[in-house]
């Protein structure tokens, strides 16, 4: 008597009655059972070859079973012939019950290498085998073993089911498995996947599955052949980026994740920790300790520079920073980090002739050969000679903040911002403050009454005239004409229009055209302004409405240096909750000011830092660092620095410039001694690598490119972390609820 395997839902296609009955030896867990298709139910069921009747009442046997041989390997599958017999393991994405004698299946391989056509026929009647009933069993995206013999298929149905290569994968291994069908005559189910039970089908491309699903459910999601290329995609960058780096003499040094909390900026994580402390008041209950999860490996890499233990310095590093999720950032991350010790402060004369103003080309140099080296491992050697050749576009923050109103600008495409210079006219003048952006539809071919329009109808011109106090009637239009065909050039798209339509209307006498006017503060400061804002949301809308003869993410990519950026701000959202009204770092306070700055710094650090006049802040505005961030596509994808070496100048900076706490700067103070101990001149670098990836991949979020990302909120839906302690658990860290 069979001992049966209960069904707790529905099979796939039902119950359907069959004529026959079959016992087929399997291997499941070591033991050899029979498999037995009922009469009357397409219910699968296991019975072991050498139990009695009288075990009918025990225990069903698990659903899941374990290889019967090895198998057939990739460089074996790499040349495949008509009748070359294998053996392969994977999901069941798609399952078509003809009879017992005829059934189609498509078996998804791991590892993204491809889908392969199943058949079944077998025109023996005699034959026990119901290879059918075992796929009903398995379910759709149940995991098989099967065996058989491979024969081409007709050339229409090649064509029909040729499988997409995506990003990444072995492409041709993909085509040639279209070109083939696997006739089975074995199969074993190793787990099967109860009805109805999957939450959708993630090897469905037409498929509609809301975000929290998808993240609930990332095991599952990463089943898709997007998602699944991108992290193999991954892989292989980060392996492209090691090796490049082992060849150019760095070495992979691990730092701590566990650090002391220090203020560099941004907000962090605390860990608590159950060693024991004395308490400030001996009389009261031990205080609890905590590590800080580090942002960056910042602190750590300098003091290597500091040891000689290496002069180059890599690692591909984990960072945590408790930060308001965004779709370009994630709680934890990971870096390309670099530094480099012995680096020179100043640029060589033919750097400096090419934009390099300031020290640390060696990291740039590192970094651009680094990136033509991730662009070979992606399969994207076509794209390469546009950033190949004399290297990155430089341009300085104030001209990126002019000319785009980005820190971080994408230059795939036109729209410039252009200044308003009524300094032609006036007198330099100050504006402050944002009041808006204003938009006048004007005729593209009158320029005259384009200034005559915006002399009477745009507030922010009035206000910046009644500031100079002079007269509209005292503005030379020719002058201001000039301006205006100036931003009509400026304002122009590098890409064609896609719709010849619209294209022909552009040419035709008297089209309009929109002027955007916007005031900002003559002292630029922040990542963004308000036409910024504006060009990159008219580009998004021009996108989206497929006015682009291709897409953005179809052209060239466009790499760019942003240099000179001011080394302290008051402008960055970010880091005002801890700064409280105090100066900041652009960067952070590591990064060494310019050569040129370094008397107005010296001059600076006189004073203590608490009674700085009006002349002062407006000099320590001015003191550009030695920083760069390196964009992609209107991504920042980078940022680094030269450091301070000077242990003195990094101690004044922090109590001077920044004017942190004595408390605030003892947690420098490991930092400071080593600095103090011999530190050579050194600058780094690091690189996003999720930003990069979901660049590279085409992505529009860098979730879809890391294997368990957290939502919006922070929260981790498939861990379901963080969550709650009880009291006893927070009692061991010296932690109580509020």
């Amino acid at each position: 008597m069979l001992r049966q395997l209960s069904r707790q839902a529905a099979l796939l296609h039902g119950t359907r009655r069959c004529s026959t009955s079959f016992q087929q030896d399997i291997c499941i867990f070591g033991q050899r059972y029979q498999i037995s298709r009922s009469f009357v139910t397409s219910r699968c069921c296991f019975s072991s070859s050498n139990e009695s009747h009288a075990s009918s009442s025990t225990s069903a046997l698990p659903t899941s079973g374990i290889l019967s041989k090895r198998l057939t390997s990739i460089e074996d599958l790499r040349d495949i012939q008509p009748g070359q017999r294998v053996t392969l393991a994977g999901w069941l994405t798609q399952i078509r019950i003809i009879s017992k004698h005829l059934a189609f299946a498509v078996l998804l391989l791991p590892r993204g290498r491809g889908r392969i056509q199943l058949i079944v026929r077998n025109d023996d009647s005699s034959s026990s085998l119901d290879i059918p009933a075992l796929w009903e069993c398995a379910n759709v995206h149940g995991v098989v073993q099967v065996e058989g013999t491979f024969a081409e298929r007709p050339q229409k149905d090649q064509k029909a089911s040729k499988n997409h290569a995506g990003i990444a994968g072995d492409a041709g291994q993909r085509d040639a498995f279209a070109r083939f069908e696997l006739n089975v005559d074995s199969c074993i189910v190793l787990n099967s996947v109860q009805a109805d039970s999957l939450p959708f089908n993630p090897t469905d491309v037409n498929r509609e599955t809301n975000e929290e699903s998808r993240m609930r459910n990332r095991h599952l999601d990463l089943r898709s052949t997007r998602l699944g290329d991108n992290i193999r995609l991954r892989s292989k960058v980060t392996w492209a980026v090691r090796q490049y780096l082992h060849e150019a003499g760095f070495d992979e040094i691990e730092t701590p994740i566990l650090l002391r909390s220090t203020p560099e900026g941004a907000r962090e994580y605390l860990v608590p920790t159950r060693l024991p402390t004395q308490a400030s008041n001996p009389s009261s209950k031990l205080e609890p300790q905590f590590y800080a999860l580090q942002q960056s490996p910042q602190q750590p890499k300098q003091l290597l520079m500091a040891s000689g233990v290496t002069d180059r310095y890599y690692q591909i590093a984990r960072c945590f920073r408790d930060e308001g999720g965004r779709k370009d950032r994630q709680p934890e991350f990971t870096q390309i980090d670099l530094e480099v010790s012995f680096v020179q402060g100043q640029p060589v004369s033919s750097k400096k002739a090419k934009g390099w103003t300031l020290g640390g080309e060696e990291i740039r140099d590192v970094i651009e050969n680094m990136i033509r080296a991730i662009w070979k491992a992606a399969g994207r050697e076509a794209e390469l000679g546009a950033i190949i050749g004399d290297g990155f576009q430089v341009m300085t923050y104030d001209e990126a903040m002019r000319r785009f109103g980005s820190d971080k600008p994408d230059l795939r495409y036109g729209l410039e911002v252009t200044q308003l210079n009524v300094d032609r006219m006036l007198e330099a003048n100050n504006l402050s403050g944002n009041n808006g952006v204003e938009a006048f539809w004007v005729e593209a071919d009158s320029p005259n009454a384009s200034v005559k329009l915006l002399l009477r109808k745009s507030k922010h011109i009035r206000n910046l005239l009644d500031q100079n106090e002079v007269e509209a009637l005292d503005v030379s239009v020719e002058s201001m004409t000039d301006l205006i065909e100036e931003a009509k050039k400026n304002g122009e798209l590098f890409t064609k229009k896609h719709d010849a339509k619209w294209a022909s209307a552009s040419a035709k006498p008297g089209k309009r055209m929109c002027i955007f006017v916007a005031p900002r503060s003559a002292q630029i400061e922040g990542g963004s302004t308000s036409l910024g804002d504006v060009r990159r949301f008219l580009m998004a809308e021009i996108e989206a409405n497929g006015l682009l003869e291709k897409s953005l993410d179809e052209c060239k990519p466009r790499f760019l240096w942003v240099i000179e950026f001011p080394l302290f701000t008051r402008a960055d959202p970010d880091k005002a909750f801890l700064a409280k009204g105090r100066w900041s770092s652009s960067h952070h306070p590591f990064t060494s000011p310019k050569a040129e700055d370094t008397e107005k710094v010296m001059s600076l650090l006189q004073g203590d830092g608490h009674s700085r006049g009006e002349s002062d802040e407006r000099a320590l505005a001015s003191i550009k660092g030695q920083h760069y961030d390196l964009v992609l596509n209107g991504v920042e994808i980078g940022g680094g620095s030269v450091r301070i070496h000077d242990a003195e100048l990094q101690r004044r900076i922090l109590q001077n410039m920044l004017q942190l706490s004595p408390e605030e700067v003892q947690r420098f103070d490991h930092l400071l001694r080593a600095l103090s101990h011999g530190a050579p001149p050194h600058a780094g670098i690091a690189l996003g690598l999720d930003r990069l990836m979901s660049i590279l991949c085409r992505s529009a979020s860098i979730r879809d490119v890391l294997a368990f990302p957290k939502s919006n909120m922070g929260r981790d839906l498939l861990f379901g972390s963080p969550d709650k302690r009880k009291d006893e658990v927070l009692a061991q860290y010296g932690l109580r609820k509020a």
